[in-house]
């Protein structure tokens, strides 16, 4: 394996490992749920402060990431998650928990930002499809590890186990960077900050009208795709234990079919960019799917629709997760990789990561208040307006491009 693979791979592991750092608490939140006696919207509290530090830690990390130096920065990072997963461990009151979570989401927002400017560097560059799809993996191998694990430890009434679990890998793995990194990395590991920079610097940094109309309409579709998809992740083993009466470790395991059906979806958007050309209309093609499907969904949870089997509601949960990915993938790697020579790739992968968190900040409380007042089906309809309302709002965006493109060639 050469240089640029071992680079990629290690890239994948950091993130990876980031990933289970981060969704145990939702992998988790049945049993926490129980053991402190709290309400949805109580517990999804928690992941709405993580979202939050974590979406306005990208706006931030996205354009000075690359002044950071990687070697010591991302073991850092996992390292502090290493610690406020061991206290997680240790169960501490309730009431702190959102305020650890916080923290973990403003340390780990450092990570993606860093991790694809690294990659994205002359020296380190390689296949954009290839590095893709790579790098879109972690999101699910990390959830695919975290529900699995958690199951496991649920059904032995040990589910406080799995934050040691994590608080190790996150030691290990910052271990592996600090060591490997400087043998690994062949490009800048950061940039220093210069008053008076150069013309073809300050050129990098402008975005094209055109791109940035475009960044625009995928960003507000990015929030409103990861208001679902994160949604689904926290809130699908309590919808499965409430919908069907469920154990806690059964409806986790059955929550595994989403990370599967995640990974088709990143498989699924190299398959279509080859064919599909235009990005809006391969996004709005993904919204309008989610929201023929969230109709169905909606249909077979009304208050005595008499559906017994929890299949049907898991393989739309499925699919719709296979979908969201295709969009997320899009914008968070894809798009920065492809955009590299031309804008400064940090910069838009973090401005992109803002609005996909800044969506999944309002999944988690805000879907559990709902369902805490109206029921699971009161939630369905609300996800099924929001992909109304994207695919009409990116549809409308082709047909004003479409127009000016031929009002231009007339």
């Amino acid at each position: 394996m050469n240089r640029k693979n071992k680079l990629v791979w290690m890239c994948w592991l950091v993130y990876t490992v980031s990933y289970v750092g981060r969704t145990g608490y939702s992998a988790n939140i049945t049993a926490i749920i129980d053991r402190f006696g709290i309400l949805n919207a109580t517990a999804g509290l928690v992941g709405t402060f993580f979202f939050f530090a974590y979406a306005c830690g990208q706006l931030t990390h996205g354009t000075l990431c690359k002044f950071y130096p990687k070697r010591t920065v991302i073991p850092a990072v996992l390292l502090l998650c290493g610690v406020i997963n061991g206290i997680l461990f240790a169960e501490p009151t309730f009431a702190i928990y959102k305020y650890l979570w916080l923290i973990n989401g403003i340390s780990l927002s450092v990570l993606w930002p860093s991790l694809i400017f690294t990659l994205s560097l002359p020296e380190n560059s390689g296949d954009v499809n290839r590095v893709t799809f790579i790098m879109s993996t972690p999101t699910i191998i990390g959830t695919f590890f975290s529900y699995g694990l958690s199951a496991l430890f649920n059904a032995f009434s040990l589910y406080r186990f799995f934050f040691l679990v994590s608080a190790f890998l996150s030691v290990v793995t910052a271990v592996l960077w600090y060591v490997s990194f400087p043998r690994l990395n062949a490009g800048r590991d950061f940039e220093i900050p210069e008053k008076n920079r150069s013309a073809e610097l300050r050129t990098k940094q402008k975005i094209p009208t055109q791109l940035f109309a475009f960044l625009i309409i995928l960003g507000i579709s990015t929030a409103g795709n990861s208001l679902i998809k994160d949604g689904l992740n926290t809130w699908v083993p309590k919808i499965l234990k409430d919908q069907y009466m469920k154990s806690d470790s059964l409806s986790i395991v059955l929550t595994l079919v989403l990370p599967v059906c995640g990974l088709l979806g990143t498989w699924l958007l190299i398959v279509l960019s080859k064919w599909m050309k235009n990005n809006l209309v391969l996004c709005g093609t993904m919204a309008f799917s989610m929201a023929a499907l969230l109709g169905v969904i909606v249909l077979i949870t009304l208050p005595g629709a008499a559906v017994s089997s929890c299949v049907p509601l898991l393989a739309c949960f499925g699919i719709i997760y296979c979908l969201t990915a295709v969009i997320n993938t899009l914008a968070t790697a894809k798009l920065p990789l492809e955009l590299a020579g031309a804008v400064n790739s940090g910069m838009i992968c973090g401005v992109m990561n803002a609005c996909s968190y800044a969506g999944s900040t309002v999944s988690s409380y805000a879907l559990g208040s709902i369902a805490d007042a109206g029921g699971w089906n009161a939630v369905f309809r609300v996800l099924l307006s929001v992909t109304a309302g994207m695919t009409l709002l990116i549809f409308a965006a082709f047909a004003v491009r479409y127009f000016q493109d031929k009002k231009k060639t007339a």
